[in-house]
């Protein structure tokens, strides 16, 4: 059994050891943690891996810390914006960061460890596809076994390396996807299921991104935005900061043309990180108690009840599990209806939830993306 100690390091955390036993953890195991704050050091690593993206990107330290509660959370967010608002780029960073893009062997490698670092890079990287309504099923879940299907009359897909094996997946353009794609990742978002070959199995997708130019208008594409609660804005950067980005960009530019190696960010947390923040968050505030009994609760209703319009009633346990990533992230002892209610920013979009959030988290657009 892996022991304790190992929470305090990466590298020795980030093991499927650990990934079968945080799936095991009971509230007595989580409580132990707390008591002990063992917790602290994922908790520091993700704080750095977030400030490493917003050293990057400009301009986009509210979105960065949206997804990273999100992650922490593990609530599906779609970032909506313009072409070239680094949609993309924000969630491979964050991907990087957790080390789950390919990394490939160096060239004195034998076959043997070579074949076993491509399995292991093909287990625990991220799935990222663009979809447009010409992408097949295919693409996306896998294609079928031939094999199966000619030996045993049996439909079956190949899985490896596609999104039902994805720890983190990635889906642009997620609202142009056709009807027998979506219907597949309703299903598979929500109830973490995917049925192959007749059989409900579960995926061990921790965390879904998605990207869209725009809010969809198809009444036929409602359940699928009501999958994604958190509608996390990404719009150009204001006129004054555009120095600041153009310096960034270049020096992105610059190092995708002459030197590539770095590009990439350096793993800094692990998506084990990942797990044990949401079971330690879940617990660290009050667990599943009822709501109504202090301030933050009866603010939480309130502001459920005034923006129904934009969530159903299957988001309220997840925007209460965002605040409460939030609060961790920042190292609060306890819940505050004045820090840890910006999760309904995010629920709405558009001029119309602009107007209505401005009074709550302030008045300006820089603000309140």
């Amino acid at each position: 059994m892996p022991d304790l100690a190992d929470l305090k390091e990466r590298e020795t955390f980030d093991t499927r050891e650990w990934e079968d036993r945080l799936d095991e953890l009971t509230d007595d195991d989580i409580q132990g943690i707390l008591k002990k704050r063992l917790h602290l050091p994922s908790v520091r690593r993700v704080q750095e891996l977030r400030t490493k993206l917003c050293e990057r990107y400009a301009r986009r330290n509210d979105i960065i810390h949206a997804m990273c509660c999100a992650a922490i959370a593990q609530i599906p967010a779609v970032l909506i914006g313009p072409p070239g608002t680094a949609k993309s780029a924000l969630v491979r960073g964050l991907c990087e960061g957790l080390g789950l893009s390919a990394r490939k062997g160096g060239d004195g490698d034998d076959s043997a460890n070579a074949a076993a670092k491509i399995e292991e890079v093909e287990t625990r990287r991220y799935f990222e596809y663009l979809l447009t309504r010409f992408t097949t099923p295919e693409e996306v879940v896998g294609p079928w076994h031939i094999q199966d299907l000619i030996h045993k009359q049996q439909y079956r897909r190949v899985t490896r390396g596609h999104l039902p094996e994805a720890r983190i997946a990635f889906l642009d353009e997620i609202f142009k996807a056709s009807s027998a794609i979506l219907n597949t990742l309703l299903t598979l978002l929500n109830e973490k299921i995917f049925y192959n070959g007749g059989r409900a199995v579960s995926v061990p997708l921790l965390m879904a991104f998605a990207a869209s130019n725009e809010m969809p208008t198809d009444e036929t594409l409602k359940a699928l935005l009501d999958r994604f609660p958190l509608r996390i804005p990404c719009p150009r950067v204001e006129p004054q900061h555009r120095r600041e980005l153009i310096l960034r960009a270049w020096e992105l530019s610059y190092d995708r043309h002459f030197s590539r190696a770095r590009i990439a960010i350096e793993p800094i947390a692990c998506t084990n990180d990942l797990r044990l923040l949401n079971h330690v968050a879940r617990v660290a505030y009050r667990g599943r108690e009822a709501l109504g009994k202090d301030e933050f609760d009866r603010q939480f209703l309130r502001f459920f009840d005034a923006f129904s319009d934009d969530v159903s009633d299957r988001t309220a346990p997840q925007l209460l599990a965002f605040a409460r990533a939030e609060a961790l992230l920042g190292d609060d002892k306890s819940l505050d209806h004045q820090k840890h209610l910006s999760v309904f920013k995010y629920v709405g979009f558009g001029e119309r939830h602009l107007s209505r959030v401005s009074g709550h988290f302030g008045t300006t657009r820089d603000r309140l993306a």
